[in-house]
C-alpha cells in the first residue's frame, strides 16, 4: 500500500498557498488599515562606505514534518487489512554560506546564492492489523519501526522582495530553488515493512521553495534576519510536483528555520588623482627630484 500523491498535494496545497498569501499581503493590509505610511528607505541604502553586495551565513535547524495516514484494504474473501503510517519528525541542523547583491528593481530588492548543508532525520512507525473473517472479532497486530538520517550538500539561490515596517525593520519574501545531493545516508527499519518500495528519496533532489524573513538593520553594514523556509514544488525527481520527501512509504515536509547574518562589503577608497601637466603623481615627481639632488 502506498500513499496517494494526490492526497498529499490536497493536504498541503491550500495551507501553503494561504500561508504565502498571508505573508505577502498581510502586513501591507494592516499598514493601510492603520493609516501608516508604507514609503520607507531602501533595505540596502546607497552609501560611500558600503557596497550594494556582501556575504551572508545562515546557521539553523531543520524539522521533518510527517504526514500520517491510514488505509483499509480487502485481501479477498472476508480478510481485511488495516494499515496505519505514523511518522514522527526529528530536529536536525543546516548551514548556508554565500553572497547577496542588491538590485535596483521594483519587484526584486536583492538576490542571493550559496552552498547549502542540511541534515534531515525522522522516525517512523507502521501498524498493520489483519482480520481473517467477518465472524472473527479478533485482529492480528503487527508493528514496524524505522528511522532515517541524511546529510545533504547542495546549491541554493533566492530572489527576494523586501518591504519596511519601520525604518530599521523589514519583511523579506524570497522565492528560490535548491538542488541537493545526499552525501551520507542512514536508514534502519524492521518489522512490518514487507512490500515497501520507496524506502528513501533519490540521491539527487531539486525543489522550488519559499522563505520568509524578518530583518533588522544594525550598524556598520550588518543585518540579522530570522528566517523560515519550506519547499513549495518538487522538480526532481518528479513526483506529481510534491515538495515533500518520501521515506518508508510516507511523506515528510522539510522545515528550515535559521538566523541569517549579512554583512555588506566595504567600498574601496579611490586613489589620489594625478598632478602636474605630465599626469605624474606627487610620489614619482618627488623620487625624480631626490635623484637629481643626490647627483
Amino acid at each position: 500500500m502506498k500513499q496517494s500523491s494526490h492526497q498529499v498535494m490536497s493536504h498541503w496545497k491550500i495551507p501553503l498557498l494561504v500561508f504565502v498569501a498571508t505573508c505577502l499581503f498581510g502586513h501591507d493590509l494592516l499598514a493601510q488599515v492603520g493609516g501608516h505610511d508604507l514609503k520607507r528607505p531602501d533595505v540596502f541604502q546607497r552609501s560611500m562606505e558600503h557596497a550594494q553586495k556582501g556575504w551572508y551565513i545562515t546557521p539553523g535547524g531543520t524539522y521533518m514534518l510527517g504526514i500520517d495516514y491510514a488505509d483499509r484494504t480487502s485481501l479477498g474473501g472476508d480478510t481485511i487489512r488495516a494499515q496505519r503510517e505514523i511518522p514522527t519528525g526529528k530536529f536536525g541542523a543546516f548551514l548556508q554560506i554565500g553572497r547577496f547583491h542588491a538590485l535596483d528593481s521594483r519587484w526584486i530588492n536583492y538576490v542571493d546564492y550559496g552552498i547549502d548543508f542540511r541534515w534531515l532525520q525522522g522516525n517512523h512507525r507502521r501498524e498493520v492489523e489483519t482480520r481473517l473473517g467477518a465472524d472473527d472479532p479478533n485482529w492480528t497486530l503487527r508493528e514496524g519501526n524505522g528511522n532515517f538520517s541524511d546529510l545533504w550538500l547542495g546549491l541554493t539561490g533566492n530572489a527576494s522582495f523586501a518591504r519596511h515596517i519601520t525604518n530599521t525593520i523589514f519583511i523579506s519574501h524570497s522565492f528560490g530553488a535548491n538542488v541537493d545531493y545526499a552525501i551520507v545516508r542512514t536508514l534502519d527499519y524492521g518489522g512490518a515493512y514487507e512490500g515497501t518500495v520507496d524506502y528513501s528519496p533519490p540521491v539527487v533532489s531539486a525543489q522550488l521553495h519559499y522563505k520568509l524573513g524578518i530583518g533588522f538593520k544594525l550598524n556598520r553594514g550588518w543585518y540579522i534576519m530570522p528566517t523560515i523556509e519550506t519547499p513549495m514544488l518538487g522538480i526532481y525527481a518528479w513526483n506529481d510536483a510534491i515538495p515533500a520527501l518520501k521515506y518508508l512509504d510516507t511523506y515528510y515536509q522539510p522545515i528550515l528555520f535559521g538566523i541569517q547574518i549579512m554583512r555588506r562589503d566595504k567600498n574601496k577608497p579611490e586613489g589620489c588623482p594625478p598632478e602636474g601637466p605630465t599626469g605624474k603623481d606627487r610620489r614619482r615627481n618627488t623620487e625624480l627630484w631626490d635623484k637629481k639632488m643626490r647627483r
